[in-house]
């Protein structure tokens, strides 16, 4: 879940790669909270950051800042959320 569409972006195409189903929402689009800085600051993403929410509704992982160009850190961090390893 994130406020940046880089994240979303970013996201569906490691999942792809990596073979993983994952949903991606945009805040804003696809979630709406009370105000704008609900989410980064519940979060604890900011404006530019992504949190990974697990199934069951735990915080697995965030960001506080936009994604890397590479891919390698995106899709260790879902391998390891998903069990795959590496």
């Amino acid at each position: 879940m994130t406020a940046n569409p880089l994240w979303t972006e970013k996201a569906n195409k490691v999942a792809a790669k990596a073979k993983l189903t994952l949903n991606t929402f945009l805040v804003g689009r696809d979630v709406v909270f009370p105000s704008d800085n609900t989410f980064g600051v519940a979060f604890g993403t900011g404006d530019e950051g992504a949190s990974v929410i697990r199934p069951d509704g735990l915080v697995a992982w965030r960001s506080t800042t936009t994604p890397d160009d590479d891919d390698i850190e995106l899709d260790l961090i879902l391998r390891q959320v998903a069990c795959l390893g590496k």
